[in-house]
């Protein structure tokens, strides 16, 4: 589940904490179930080397699913 501490202004931006990772990571899986979650896991992993946090949320959902036709 996305970090309920998260200020509603800042909510779009991404950062790279486990529950972050964890809540791409299952938003993508129930997206696209025939991924293993290692599949898509190493997806993000490869999406945070080229995003900044401050880019946020939308720019890395677009790139791991980009990763994962």
């Amino acid at each position: 589940m996305d970090d309920p501490t998260k200020k509603k202004q800042d909510a779009y931006t991404v950062s790279w904490q486990p529950y972050e990772i964890d809540y791409v990571v299952n938003t993508v899986s129930t997206a696209k179930p025939k991924y293993s979650k290692d599949q898509i896991r190493a997806a993000v992993e490869s999406c945070k080397r080229t995003i900044q946090p401050s880019e946020g949320r939308a720019k890395l959902m677009a790139c791991v699913n980009a990763k994962l036709p």
